[in-house]
């Protein structure tokens, strides 16, 4: 097993999105994937395009109650080629915070689908 680096993850977009990419996401040997603010659920509330998220009432940031689970989506569309799988994770500076993943670290190859995290705050 291997980790692809920033600059392959820029050579095989089209292998491993399908929609969404943005190369201002690719790290050094990481791929940020960002969170599609009209596709999630927080404390029980459904956002989507009829239903926009209120960034404004939330100082621009999307808020996570405490104690709560919260579904989110990713932007990005990915369609993973035969020879690669994906780590999913946060980073450490979320896990500080006290967001905890529920969900596995790895999507497999073949997968053709937007990414959906399940996390608790």
């Amino acid at each position: 097993m291997g980790v692809l680096s920033g600059e392959i993850i820029k050579r095989r977009r089209d292998d491993i999105f399908e929609s969404g990419y943005d190369e201002d996401c690719v790290d050094v040997a990481a791929y940020n994937l960002r969170i599609d603010d009209k596709k999630m659920v927080i404390n029980g509330k459904l956002y989507n395009d009829d239903n926009p998220y209120d960034y404004r009432a939330n100082e621009g940031f999307i808020k996570l109650p405490a104690k709560k689970i919260s579904v989110v989506r990713t932007v990005e569309k990915l369609k993973l080629p035969p020879d690669l799988c994906a780590r999913v994770g946060i980073t450490f500076s979320y896990s500080r915070k006290g967001l905890i993943p529920l969900f596995g670290p790895q999507v497999d190859p073949r997968y053709n689908d937007h990414f959906y995290g399940v996390v608790y705050n």
